[in-house]
């Protein structure tokens, strides 16, 4: 999380009202549910049968994300006790995990909205190629713009200039912004439509009763990925919020500092109790499976 003046996802001015070992706690307050999610996720890669459709694929690519996002918040707060001049390095691993979140995430309403809207068609669509294809560009958006404009804007730019490391920051920043404001008014966009599309879907349901049941599991479904992107919604809004305006009180802007947090956390690990409370299949491979 970055201010006008010092840059970075969470930077020491920001978090000033917070001890030191907050990012000890946020590391493990992830670790802790994180288990939970690798269960979840070897339970679909396992039922092959069972988890086919281009969703769990996706699924699937967001946990790789999710994961380099755990695994990063454990390196930031180590870099707080080494050297903090090593944020700058460690905040490449992050934005490449967030800026493949946030196209995995619209690829995940895009899915969504052709599979209510063109329920008996949408397989057709999803070929083994396009799939690949898609995960190509939601990863070399990763790598592309967390990776390589990250580096050159913070990194780079300071080397080749001989200027202190992170001095020409302000065209990622407004990139990174821009990117969540997109991702979420797009991302309601296609949920807005899929809604509009899917009570159409139920006025003209047939009433036998094996269309029924997939209807409601494709529902339940949508219902998910809508509450996946309204997290991130929520967490847009705080951060936001925490970065762009200067709050006097000391107790609004603690709430503000600890709410972002904890938001960024749902985003990384708090998909796959999503997943098991919406999803019937995963909630019944997860029974079998564990129980």
């Amino acid at each position: 999380m970055q201010n006008s003046t010092t840059n970075g996802i969470d930077n020491e001015s920001i978090m000033g009202l917070l001890p030191p070992y907050w990012y000890w706690i946020r590391a493990g307050a992830a670790w802790l549910l994180y288990p939970f999610y690798v269960m979840v996720i070897l339970v679909i890669i396992k039922r092959k049968s069972l988890f086919n459709s281009p969703y769990y694929t996706y699924i699937k690519s967001m946990f790789v994300s999710d994961t380099i996002n755990v695994i990063y918040l454990i390196l930031r707060a180590a870099v707080t006790q080494i050297d903090p001049k090593l944020k700058y390095y460690v905040y490449i691993v992050n934005y490449i995990a967030e800026f493949a979140t946030l196209a995995n995430l619209l690829s995940l309403a895009v899915n969504r909205f052709l599979s209510v809207t063109y329920t008996t068609k949408v397989g057709n669509f999803y070929t083994t190629g396009r799939i690949r294809f898609s995960l190509f560009c939601i990863w070399m958006i990763g790598f592309g713009l967390g990776g390589v404009i990250y580096t050159y804007f913070y990194i780079v730019y300071a080397y080749i200039n001989d200027v202190p490391v992170a001095s020409n920051t302000e065209p990622f920043d407004l990139l990174h912004l821009s990117s969540y404001g997109f991702t979420v008014i797009v991302s309601l966009i296609i949920y807005t439509a899929g809604a509009i599309n899917l009570r159409k879907s139920l006025a003209k349901l047939s009433v036998k009763q094996d269309k029924s049941k997939n209807m409601k599991r494709e529902i339940r479904i949508f219902v998910q990925c809508f509450l996946i992107n309204f997290i991130l919604l929520l967490y847009s809004v705080f951060f936001f919020i925490e970065i762009n305006t200067n709050i006097e009180n000391m107790y609004i802007e603690l709430f503000i500092e600890v709410a972002s947090d904890v938001g960024l956390i749902a985003m990384m690990v708090g998909n796959p109790f999503l997943y098991y409370l919406f999803d019937s299949n995963v909630k019944k491979a997860m029974r079998e499976s564990y129980c």
